[in-house]
């Protein structure tokens, strides 16, 4: 493997996949005190990071993915510019897109259950994005608007999410796409979105559907390019029924199918949950197992190659000039609102050798963190000491002084510990204490002068302020009138 490049907090690896855009990469994410996670990166390519159109158009993709809440959609969980570098950092989904598994279909076609059970996954994760609200509650009315195989992953425990919202609609976006662009795959757009019309989430139905008739049937439903497909997609979806291309598909399914593959919006099912609460009326799901059992099968070849990758990347040992090249500071840009950030002010900071925003130093939080965990052991450790010297002598209450007399002095016959030396002058990085060299320092350390006693106070004429004699009769001391 490659040697891997430093950006900010990330150790990027070589890409594994690349589009017109971005590429992607494993890439390991390091924190403070060991932390270290493995991740997904996509990365800007350099000749693109002064585009304003561009970089806004990657931003808008992260603010959007952000904002959905989905186990059907795979999450963002970071967003970087540090360097003139552009990385969005996302979970690692340990698992191939269907489009990769479907290259497989000839040897391990999907059983119905199984494309079933991918279907209702992959419309819950739409449906989550479709209803995804802003700060004020308002609807943000995204749709996908690319809902095709290379959008749609699985990992190997059955799980299937959405990926890539770059191409999405959304009421806020700061990125608009020109009306003479079509921006998707043209064999998954809905007939409105090739005439360019306005498109709802009923679109995203359409695209979906397509994904649907395709894996039941084993081929592809609009195969041509250019203007042949467009004229195709513009006259009546003329599509097969799936039972009658093969012969397990029960014709329940023909029915749904078709209605999702309606011409007319309004003929479609009204939003993609519907979708799925038909489809899994029908009770063909086979569940995540079915579907996990089938991922090993159809990607064997691509997972043992992936997990190979995944093994040098988890142990890979980073060399102390790449640690300390990340000490520098992290340029992080919060998944916020479109109007946090403009195309000029985006732009600006991708150009830019000086990051525009607040660097974080990590050597001194680093070194905070440590003198306050070192402070903690401490105090632990002396209490430890001194509950163990007071179970075996008499209780002697410490006393702080002002005067300093009274301070606290080493005794010369006190042995002395050395504790580690602290870090150069001038760095706020803390050298950690062994443990044991830590409770040898705090047991040898003297233990606080005890409280000087008080002479007890002369006793008080008057008190009582009177006499009693033989007779019982109190008379009262004149002194005390």
């Amino acid at each position: 493997m490659s040697t891997p490049r430093r950006i900010g907090r990330f150790l990027v690896f070589p890409a594994f996949a690349a589009g017109g855009m971005a590429s992607v990469h494993l890439a390991r994410m390091s924190g403070p005190l060991g932390f270290s996670r493995l991740c997904a990166v996509k990365r800007l390519h350099p000749h693109l990071t002064r585009d304003p159109e561009v970089v806004a158009m990657l931003l808008d993709e992260a603010r959007l993915a952000a904002r959905i809440s989905s186990p059907h959609v795979v999450p963002i969980l970071d967003l970087v510019i540090d360097d003139g570098e552009l990385l969005v950092a996302m979970e690692h989904v340990r698992g191939l897109s269907l489009a990769e598994l479907r290259r497989s279909e000839s040897t391990y076609p999907p059983p119905v259950g199984v494309t079933v059970s991918i279907v209702v996954q992959m419309l819950r994760g739409l449906h989550a994005a479709h209803e995804t609200r802003g700060d004020g509650g308002a609807p943000l009315h995204i749709v996908h608007r690319d809902v095709s195989p290379q959008n749609v992953v699985i990992d190997v425990d059955g799980l299937v999410r959405i990926i890539d919202f770059g191409v999405a609609k959304a009421a806020w976006r700061a990125q608009s796409s020109r009306t003479d662009d079509l921006k998707g795959k043209l064999g998954y757009m809905a007939p409105e979105q090739l005439r360019r019309e306005p498109v709802d989430r009923r679109a995203d139905v359409f695209g979906g559907s397509v994904v649907l008739w395709e894996l039941l049937t084993g081929q592809r439903l609009f195969a041509a390019e250019g203007s042949e497909v467009l004229a195709a997609r513009l006259s009546p979806s003329s599509a097969a029924p799936p039972s009658t291309v093969r012969r397990d598909v029960p014709v329940a399914l023909d029915a749904i199918v078709a209605r999702g593959l309606a011409a007319s919006a309004s003929a479609r099912f009204d939003t993609a949950d519907e979708m799925a609460r038909a489809l899994s009326a029908l009770d063909l799901e086979g569940g995540s197992a079915s579907i996990a059992e089938w991922v090993r099968g159809a990607g064997a070849d691509r997972l043992a190659e992936r997990e190979e990758q995944y093994s040098r990347v988890a142990t890979w040992a980073v060399s102390d000039e790449l640690s300390r090249s990340a000490d520098g500071g992290v340029v992080g840009v919060a998944v916020g609102d479109a109007s946090d950030v403009s195309d000029s002010t985006a732009t600006a900071m991708m150009s830019s050798r000086t990051p525009q925003v607040v660097r974080t130093d990590r050597r001194r939080a680093l070194g905070s963190v440590a003198l306050v965990a070192s402070a903690l052991l401490a105090v632990g450790v002396v209490w430890s000491v001194r509950a163990t010297t007071e179970s075996a002598s008499p209780p002697v209450t410490p006393a702080v002084s002002a005067n300093p007399a009274l301070a606290p002095s080493a005794s010369s016959t006190d042995p002395v510990v050395a504790a580690p030396e602290m870090a150069a002058s001038g760095s706020s990085a803390l050298v950690p204490l062994p443990a044991v060299a830590l409770a040898a320092a705090v047991a040898a350390a003297p233990s606080p002068s005890p409280k000087p006693r008080l002479k007890p106070a002369a006793a008080n004429p008057c008190s009582p302020p009177w006499v009693v004699d033989d007779a019982g009769i109190r008379t009262f001391k004149l002194e005390c009138l």
